[in-house]
């Protein structure tokens, strides 16, 4: 006698084979695992690194941005003192500029601390005569050092007086004393001064103005 299979009857083992074939994956094998561990420690690695190396150059970069900044401070008291200054070297009676670093009365008016970077000097008259000195020193102080600015009058030839000192620049390289260098023009009068500062960072900043024309320097 013929059977008819009836639609809800299925032949053995097939339905056993669909229900493994449709088997949610049971999770992360071992190798998976150390897969990701190896990969996760390389990724922490290669951040840690790059932590590192910013901070490291953090402090050089302010440095750096410090040492922008003195040139600013410095070109803005310079320009003024070098436009007021008669544009002689050594200086004369009329005053002038005293780039010697040997320390002496004559480019010490002020009496001020540390090595002579730039001694100027002139007068002034109004109703009396004013001999003013602005002179720009080197001072150490323990491992930093800076450049201050220092300024003195007389009046009517009486003893100099201070009235104004102040440093004008971040912390410098104190085994680095700056220097100043004078150039002439074709009559053997100042032209330019060049200055040329070492800041902790290492870099060297140069910085120039001019006692006559300074606009040729700062556009």
């Amino acid at each position: 006698m013929m059977s008819i299979a009836r639609p809800d009857q299925h032949e053995p083992g097939e339905g056993m084979d669909r229900a493994e074939g449709s088997r949610p994956d049971a999770g992360f094998t071992l190798v998976d695992l150390l897969i990701a561990m190896v990969l996760a420690t390389l990724l922490v690695g290669s951040l840690s690194a790059a932590l590192v190396m910013a901070l490291r150059a953090s402090p050089t970069t302010e440095d750096r941005i410090d040492d922008a900044r003195s040139t600013r401070t410095l070109s803005t008291w310079l320009t003024q003192d070098t436009m007021s200054t008669p544009p002689y070297s050594p200086e004369v009676t009329l005053g002038g500029f005293d780039v010697s670093t040997v320390a002496t009365t004559s480019n010490n008016l002020c009496g001020a601390p540390g090595a002579n970077v730039l001694h100027l000097r002139w007068t002034e008259t109004v109703v009396s005569t004013s001999m003013y000195v602005a002179n720009y020193r080197f001072v150490v102080d323990g491992d930093s050092a800076r450049l201050w600015r220092y300024v003195c009058k007389s009046v009517d030839s009486a003893p100099m007086t201070m009235i104004f000192e102040r440093p004008i620049t971040p912390e410098l390289d104190p085994s680095s004393v700056p220097t100043a260098i004078i150039d002439y023009d074709s009559v053997g009068q100042v032209s330019k001064v060049s200055f040329d500062l070492v800041g902790q960072s290492g870099e060297s900043v140069v910085m120039e103005t001019s006692s006559r024309n300074p606009s040729e320097f700062f556009p």
